[in-house]
């Protein structure tokens, strides 16, 4: 995701899901990129969620932009480019979620932008910052260990 930002979600960062993952472990590749692209989904739905309630992964409301308080709509929604381009990169043991937006950090971290950087943004964050901040993931995965035994 060149320019942009993205978490980055590696198996060895899913530790406290031993259990689940060994349950997982039996269908070997396809198990494991079969989680993989799951929670790589999930992270991307909760993330819209985040732009339609404006708030952060820890709940925190985003200050509303000043585009959004006169003309009404949505922080981070005006042309909705930003919120169009979280995708998924999905590897052998990692998945990605991000946007490839020059912006992205910006709106994701906050600071100064604009020429001469006479414009202070506040962050505005989308993207969870650790596995942590992924809502029901424990969840998730047991589900999907149901689903993939049950299609045995």
């Amino acid at each position: 995701m060149a320019a942009g930002i993205a978490l980055k979600l590696d198996l060895e960062g899913l530790s406290g899901l031993e259990k689940q993952l060994n349950a997982l472990a039996a269908f070997g590749e396809t198990g494991r990129k079969t989680l993989l692209a799951n929670i790589g989904e999930e992270v991307i739905t909760q993330t819209l969620q985040r732009f339609q309630e404006e708030k952060g992964p820890d709940g925190t409301p985003w200050k509303k932009s000043q585009r959004a308080a006169a003309q009404g709509g949505l922080t981070l929604t005006d042309s909705a480019q930003l919120r169009d381009s979280i995708n998924r990169n999905l590897g052998a043991d990692f998945v990605e979620v991000g946007t490839n937006k020059i912006y992205g950090p910006i709106h994701q971290l906050g600071g100064d932008a604009g020429r001469g950087h006479a414009v202070h943004l506040p962050a505005r964050p989308y993207l969870p910052e650790n596995i942590e901040e992924v809502k029901s993931l424990d969840k998730l995965v047991d589900d999907l260990i149901v689903r993939m035994v049950g299609g045995l």
